[in-house]
């Protein structure tokens, strides 16, 4: 028993460190290749648009974000399995305000910050989504999914509209990104009934429904979920196997990734539908977005075969600060990309594009109205 126990130890700990050695090489390289240029020669508009049409990015006052794990940021800073637990709200894809870019968290707030040094929302630190001083607009909560979407905006409702973060509610550009699904693919062979299609989209309908009937002057993003399936092949070896079996079985049985494919892939479409439905173009001041960088997102293949473990918490299932700063960039760019013209997957090549990217001369937030 000894001897299993030493065993155990000594894989772990060799896990641990392949983990660490590949998240510093890689986040330095990115650091190095990082540069933020865009406000060489940008100028900038002092006019406040009245339209979300005509969005530039200083004009993004407030940041704010809905999801599960991947935005509360589950594992982001983590060095073992149970610091995965540890959500690192600061360093967040979509909504994280730690440090600032140039310091390496490259997260979308900080990118805003850029343009405006002034926004607020924007997570600090480690806690939970109650710790209000810490979490801000991050609503964000481990483990939901679809089914909890409308609760999670009428707290960002709640939060939007409470002087003590700072929002003047009627007046201020609010930039919103919702991202779901995960947890429901995970869960689909346990329930296929609440986490069918015709489920999923009708939760998020319903909370961008509360968005688009209580929130002035909101840009929302709704990031595309992903296929899960190929995150199981990343979860090799004893720890990382024990725990996406624990977190999504569902994945890591083989059986289920037909089933599973064609469930995202169904997610997938109604998200575009919706979006496409122009049900949230009824006002000039609010709209969403579809932003489908995740769509066909796999897992890193690295240079010397198999996955490239920098990219993963040490949980190998939740992103590591590399790939949050991957998907933040991700985000940033799809929105400077006009609709019909944006990336689906991933182009970790691809630098920080700046808003005259592809020619615009307005340097505005692309929507499908302009």
């Amino acid at each position: 028993m000894v001897q299993n126990n030493a065993t155990l130890m000594d894989m772990y700990n060799a896990h641990v460190q392949d983990v660490e050695k590949a998240q510093e090489r890689l986040l330095s390289k990115t650091k190095r290749q990082a540069a933020f240029d865009c406000l060489n020669g940008y100028t900038k508009n002092t006019t406040i648009p009245n339209s979300v049409h005509q969005l530039r990015p200083e004009n993004i006052n407030v940041v704010a974000a809905l999801g599960d794990s991947l935005t509360a940021g589950n594992g982001i800073l983590g060095t073992n399995i149970l610091q995965c637990l540890t959500e690192y709200r600061g360093r967040s894809w979509s909504i994280g305000a730690d440090l600032n870019f140039d310091m390496g968290v490259q997260t979308l707030p900080n990118i805003l910050r850029k343009f405006n040094p002034y926004l607020v929302g924007g997570s600090i630190g480690s806690c939970k989504t109650d710790n209000h001083a810490c979490s801000q607009l991050n609503v964000a909560v481990a483990g939901e999914t679809s089914q909890d979407m409308p609760d999670q905006a009428r707290d960002l409702v709640a939060r939007l509209k409470n002087a003590n973060f700072g929002v003047d509610f009627q007046r201020d550009w609010k930039m919103i990104t919702l991202f779901i699904g995960g947890n429901d693919l995970c869960d689909y062979c346990v329930n296929s009934n609440i986490h069918s299609p015709d489920s999923y989209i009708a939760k998020i309908r319903e909370a961008l429904d509360i968005l688009h009937a209580q929130v002035p002057r909101a840009f929302v993003n709704l990031a595309q979920i992903f296929d899960i399936t190929p995150l199981a092949k990343v979860s090799q070896g004893f720890f990382c196997n024990l725990v996406t079996s624990a977190v999504c079985g569902c994945a890591k049985d083989a059986s289920n990734n037909n089933m599973l494919s064609i469930a995202s892939t169904e997610y997938q479409k109604r998200i575009k539908a919706l979006v496409d439905s122009g049900r949230y173009d009824t006002r000039n001041d609010f709209t969403v977005v579809l932003q489908p960088f995740f769509q066909h997102t796999e897992p890193v293949i690295a240079h010397g075969g198999g996955y490239d473990l920098g990219y993963f918490a040490p949980d190998c299932f939740h992103f590591s600060e590399l790939g949050q700063n991957a998907a933040a960039k991700s985000l940033w760019n799809n929105l400077l990309e006009p609709v019909g013209n944006k990336k689906s997957a991933w182009d970790l090549a691809a630098p920080v594009h700046c808003p005259h990217s592809y020619g615009h001369a307005d340097n505005v937030l692309r929507t499908a109205k302009n």
